[in-house]
């Protein structure tokens, strides 16, 4: 009898899903309005994919894209009128992301993005207050690059930072000291992510899963005329934390925005 009834089932399911494609065909098919409309605006939109490749340095992201769901669309809007605000969209995920890596190195995130990175090397914690009010005031974010001795010694300091938006990543290359690094930022915040920056040639042989990146874009004087000179969309670029950014932050803020390039989080650009 259980047999009989998983037959009945089965051919209930089979005869609905018959039903279910041959409604969603008439429906695609129909002259329906809000469909017509659905389908116009999906010929128009183009947001596809920005892959990503792969260089002998590291990982340059890609940037995903999304289409329309036609049908998910049009059950938003059925029996109503076309609304922009009801389409529904399907992601269209890259093969190279950050969900594809295997410790390898970001050197750039997407230069279809029209965006860059900047990072303060903080070292003594003297100017950081006077270069993140810079920032703020010019709408524009920058992230910072500890070692793990600092932060555990300004711990509090750095959690307000993080609580503030202010991401937060590990730059060095002992071992011991990146241990010290992980344990206070999950001190800090258990479910945050590992971030390690790289300068140059620098490499952190660890086991922890981390998410690396690397540039060669380190600056500790001159940070405007070098920032004019090497500018690439979607690029890396770290300033040390000393007298000169401070000075120069302005008018590098400046800049950059006037060639209509966002600086924005690091957090956002990876997405």
């Amino acid at each position: 009898m259980k047999k009989y009834f998983e037959i009945i089932g089965i051919l209930a399911f089979a005869l609905f899903s018959f039903y279910y494609t041959d409604k969603v065909t008439n429906i695609m098919n129909s002259k329906d309005p809000i469909m017509i409309s659905i389908n116009e605006y999906k010929s128009k939109y183009n947001n596809p994919c920005r892959e990503g490749y792969i260089t002998n340095e590291g990982v340059v992201l890609g940037k995903n894209g999304d289409e329309i769901n036609v049908i998910e669309s049009y059950s938003n809007m059925q029996g109503k009128v076309f609304d922009e605000d009801k389409l529904v969209f399907d992601k269209l995920i890259c093969k190279v992301s950050l969900d594809t890596l295997d410790n390898d190195y970001i050197i750039n995130v997407n230069p279809t993005k029209n965006v860059v990175n900047i990072f303060l090397k903080v070292e003594n914690l003297e100017y950081i207050n006077d270069i993140l009010k810079v920032y703020s005031s010019k709408n524009a974010h920058i992230d910072l690059l500890v070692n793990g001795k600092l932060i555990s010694e300004n711990k509090e300091y750095f959690k307000e930072l993080y609580n503030n938006g202010y991401t937060i990543l590990y730059n060095g290359t002992n071992e011991k000291d990146y241990k010290l690094f992980y344990k206070t930022i999950k001190d800090i915040d258990n479910k945050v992510d590992i971030y390690y920056m790289s300068i140059g040639n620098e490499d952190l042989n660890i086991k922890s899963k981390a998410i690396r990146l690397k540039t060669s874009y380190y600056y500790s004087n001159n940070i405007l005329l070098n920032t004019q000179k090497n500018l690439e969309k979607g690029s890396f670029i770290i300033f040390k934390e000393n007298k000169n950014t401070l000075e120069e932050s302005s008018s590098v803020i400046n800049y950059i925005k006037a060639k209509k390039i966002d600086i924005i989080d690091l957090k956002e650009s990876l997405k």
